[in-house]
Order: structure tokens, then sequence, then C-alpha cells
């Protein structure tokens, strides 16, 4: 490395002080070393510097802790000589020539010296760019005390290289096997550290600065990543802890189509059972009604027909001439036909009584009509069918119209209105059964043909009775198979609820390891930046102690060289003054031959 800066450049390499010419005045000489010191500045210079090793060689732990370093890279990559750490408390050159050859075939297979390894070795090293210089005595005495810790520092610096090497190697591998070249890993570190050694070796700060930032903005895009992982991940928690708060508090689809299915059938019962109620009694009252109507009609027939005798008679009498005979067969037709007549006044009183007494019936079975009917309204209202445009009633009037003095008695269509309706809202509600279950759609086929096969049942009450016998256990049979595919569902219910919960268990797990790598990246992120901020500050300052170094010295010389100088022109005029001047001939070459 040369020594020496250039003032009035600060971006190449310093070059030698063009000597004065013999002729150039003796003050533009002695001014020129003060104009190179007035320019303290040129010591940021990047031209190369002799660099001085800021490692610790001369101490004994540092020694220790690089042959310990040495053996173990030695050992693990087949060093074919035997090796231990009394060997390098002082190895002889033909151990050090022959690990410095393994380590160089190591890092190209192919390498041939062609010459002594005294003059090959500081050529390698300096190729490799070692920042320090090896000298060829050191080579020819490698044990000695004063020798052998410089160059076991730089096999240590050899060896570590090979290691970055192999770890860079592995980095690429693993990139091209699949890696993410844009995420920060060791592959971008180790690219970022060789980087950054390479412009710390060639004094390139701004480059150093540019690359620490470049990696910072990728940690820092890395970490902006992972927060927004973490963000997500929380919001998915978040979303799935409603979704389990919300299965937990409200019913499932299933209780509640369970439910409804429930109170569904209880209305078809009641309906069912109602219907049936009403139709019996209305046939009970009808055939009732006929029969005392027939009865009062017959009666009045008869008495119809004692009126149009007595008339006959009446009229026979007055038109035929009355004898004894005639008088006497009139009285006993007379007392005849007064018995005929008590016993018809008497017919026709307990026919009243008897007319009385069925209107009472009739009385009451209206009331007892009335009754029924006042049921029928208060359960059409619990059903929400009544009043007209109820809620389910689906336009249909429900309401019982009572006429007491009709042939018939209710006047509301139940068999042509009310019954289809009523079957129009049981078929309605089974449908939506079947959307909730479909899973039942066979059943409420079998009820919906239950349901009209008991509506043409009761028009023959025997083979309804039979058939609907056999479609109730049909419908049991249906109900415990759907019982039992309930208790399916169920069981795949709950098997679904404890898979939510394991989703649950294992999102809040990826979190907290989601989080735990987000602090350990930062951790390390820290401690990168840290111990960059740390080495840059410490390289600075060695830097700056080496330039300062530098330049004193180079002040010192140039003081000195510049008395020297002075020296030498003063000797020289007082040999012209003595008229000497071949004496002063030799003096002023070798000033003009001196370096500024």
């Amino acid at each position: 490395f040369n020594s020496s800066t250039n003032p009035n450049s600060s971006a190449t390499p310093a070059r030698a002080a063009r000597p004065s010419s013999a002729h150039e005045p003796a003050s533009a000489a002695r001014t020129r070393p003060g104009s190179a010191l007035s320019r303290r500045s040129s010591i940021y210079s990047r031209g190369p510097v002799a660099r001085a090793d800021p490692r610790p060689t001369s101490d004994k732990a540092y020694t220790q802790q690089g042959i310990r370093t040495l053996i173990a890279y030695l050992s693990s990559h087949g060093y074919d000589a035997p090796i231990s750490p009394k060997l390098l408390a002082a190895p002889t050159s033909k151990d050090f020539m022959h690990i410095v050859s393994f380590l160089f075939r190591r890092l190209d297979p192919n390498i041939k010296f062609v010459g002594k390894m005294e003059d090959e070795v500081p050529q390698v090293f300096k190729r490799l760019q070692y920042p320090f210089q090896i000298s060829k005595s050191a080579l020819y005495a490698v044990g000695s005390p004063h020798t052998w810790p410089g160059l076991l520092a730089a096999l240590v610096w050899l060896v570590e290289l090979l290691v970055y090497e192999e770890r860079a190697e592995e980095a690429r591998a693993a990139g091209s096997s699949g890696e993410d070249a844009t995420a920060p890993g060791p592959r971008q570190f180790f690219e970022y550290v060789s980087k950054a050694y390479g412009a710390f070796l060639a004094g390139d700060d701004d480059t150093c600065t540019a690359l620490e930032e470049e990696l910072g903005e990728t940690f820092r895009q890395r970490d902006a990543a992972a927060a927004d992982e973490i963000a997500r991940l929380e919001k998915a928690n978040a979303a799935l802890k409603a979704e389990i708060e919300a299965a937990d508090t409200e019913p499932t689809p299933l209780a509640r189509a369970q439910e409804k299915r429930a109170n569904m059938e209880g209305d078809v019962a009641k309906f069912q059972k109602l219907i049936s109620n009403l139709q019996t009694h209305k046939a009970q009252l009808a055939k009732k009604c006929g029969e005392r109507m027939a009865e009062a009609e017959a009666k009045a027939a008869e008495l119809k027909e004692a009126l149009a005798v007595v008339d006959n008679l009446r009229a026979r009498v007055a038109n035929q001439a009355v004898s004894q005979d005639d008088v006497k067969r009139m009285q006993r037709d007379r007392a005849r036909i007064n018995d005929e007549l008590r016993g018809a006044v008497a017919s026709h009183e307990d026919a009243e009584r008897q007319a009385d007494a069925n209107a009472a019936a009739v009385a009451a079975k209206s009331e007892e009509l009335e009754a029924i009917a006042s049921e029928y309204t208060s359960k059409g209202e619990a059903l929400q069918v009544l009043p007209a445009g109820a809620k389910r009633a689906n336009g249909v009037d429900f309401t019982l119209v009572m006429n007491p003095n009709g042939a018939d008695v209710c006047a509301t269509d139940l068999e042509g209105s009310v019954r289809p309706a009523l079957a129009d809202v049981v078929e309605e509600y089974a449908q939506r059964t079947r959307e909730d279950r479909r899973e039942l759609l066979d059943l409420q086929e079998q009820q919906h043909k239950t349901t009209e096969s008991l509506a043409e049942a009761r028009e023959a009450n025997a083979q309804a009775r039979s058939e609907l016998m056999a479609l109730e256990e049909r419908y049991t049979l249906e109900k415990e198979r759907a019982d039992a595919d309930f208790a399916q569902q169920t069981s795949a219910a709950a098997s679904v609820e404890e898979e939510l919960r394991e989703e649950q268990t294992r999102s809040a797990r990826e979190a907290a390891e989601a989080e735990a790598r987000l602090a350990s990246a930062m951790a390390e992120h820290e401690r990168a930046t840290t111990t960059c901020e740390e080495e840059r500050e410490k390289l600075n300052s060695q830097l700056l102690n080496a330039l300062d170094a530098l330049m004193s010295h180079k002040a010192y010389l140039q003081d000195t060289l510049q008395k020297v100088v002075e020296m030498a022109v003063s000797t020289a005029d007082e040999a012209i003054a003595a008229g000497e001047p071949e004496a002063a001939t030799p003096v002023l070459s070798g000033v003009a031959s001196t370096p500024r």
C-alpha cells in the first residue's frame, strides 16, 4: 500500500511529488511542504493507506482462540496431516506451508505454485485482498514469537473467508431451490456483509451507508409484512371468536327447525281433531233434527186429515135429512168423534209437548253448537287462521257461520272451503318444514298423502279408519327414522363445533408464533443495527487514528526534509560564496532529486 496522500485529489491514489528543478528558487522549495501541511482536509482521501492491524494479535487469549478456530476448521474439512494445539503453538515453516496450501486448495482446487512458497503466499493473500502486509521474512521464521501471531491471524482470516464462502454457497443453493430472493435472510445478509466489507476495504463510506440503508429498508419491509400478517391473523381470530360466541348463544338451525316442526305437527293434530269432532257433532245434530222434523210433519198430516174428516162430516150432516135413527147414529158418531177428537187433542198435546221437548233439545244442542263454534273460533285465533285476514289464513275466511233455522245448521262450507283451506295451510307449513329438513322430504310427502287419504276416507268411514291406521304406523316409522337422522346430524354438529374450537386454538397458536417471530426479528434487527453502528464507529475511529498518525508522520518527514534541504542549500551557498562551485553542484543535484 502506498502511504502518501495527494492533497489535490480525493478519488485517485496518491502520486509521488514531482522533483523540483535545479533552477527553481529555493524559496519555492521551502514553501511547498507548508502548502501540503495547510491542507489537513486531505486526510479524508480514500486512497489506499497502510493499515495497522487492530486485532489483539499479541494477546495470548486471542492467539489460543485463533488456534482453536483453525483446528476446528481443519479437523472438520479433512486436513491430511496431524494437528494439535501444541503443534500450532510454535509451528515450523513446513507445517505452516502445508496448512496454508490446504486452505488455498479449499479456495481453488486447481491452484499451482510455480515459485517458492515464501514468494507465492504474500501474493495470494494480496490477491485475496487481505488488508495487512505479510512479509517474506516472517515466512522464513514462522514459529518465532513476533511473527507467528500475525501469521496465525492471517490463517484465521482465511478460515473465516472460507466459512463465509461456504455459508454464501449454502444461501445461494437455498435461494435457487425456492427461497424468496426479496425476503431478508442469511443469503441477503451474507451479500450485504460481502459488499459492505468490499466497500470498507476500498474506503467507500457512501456505499457502506447505502448498503446499510438498503438492508435496514429490507428489514423494515419485512417487519411491515409481519405486522400486516399479524393484523390479518388477529382479524381472522376475532371473526372466529365472534362466530363461536354466536354459535354458543344462538340456537342452531337444526334446533329451530325441530321446534318449528313440533309446533306445526301440534297445529295439524289440533286441526284434524277439531274437524273430526265438528263433523261427528254435525252428523248427530242433523240426524236428530231430521227425526224431529219427520215426526212433526207426520203429526201435522194426521191433524190435517182429522180436520178434513170433521169438515166432511159436518157437510154431510148439513146436507142430509135427519131422522131419529140418524140422530142416534150421529150422537154415537159424535161421541165416537168426540172420543177421537179427545184422542187427537191428546195426541196433539203429546205432539206439542214432544215438539216443545224437541225445541228444548234443539236449543240445548244449539247452545252446545255455539260453544263448539266458540271453541272453534278461539282455537282458530290461537292458530292464527281467524279472523279473516289473519297471518295463516292465506286469504280464506275460516269464520264459522251457524244457521239454526236452516236445513243445514252450519252455513260455512266445512267440506268444500274450510277443510281444503286447512289442508292448504297444512301443506304450506309441511313444505316449509321440508325446506328446513331436506332429509324429511319422504316423510312430508307421506304425510301429505295421508292427509289426502284421510279426506277421502271420511266419505267411507270403515275404509278410512283402516287406511289411517296404516298411515299412522308408517308415520311412526318415518318419525323414528327422522329422529335417528336428527341424532346423526346432532353428532355431526358436535364434530363441526369441535373442529371450530380446534381451528380457533390453531389460529391463536399461529398468531402467538407470528408475534414471537416478529419479536425475534425485531430483536435481531436491533442487534444487527447496534453491531453495525458499533463496528462502523470503531472502524471510523481506527481509520481516523491511522490517518492522523500517518499525517503526523508525513508532517514530521516533511519538516525534517525541509530542514535537510535548507541545510544543504546553506552549505551550497557557503561553498559558492567561498568560490568553490564544484563542491556546491553535488549538493544542489541531491536537493533537486529529493522528493517533496
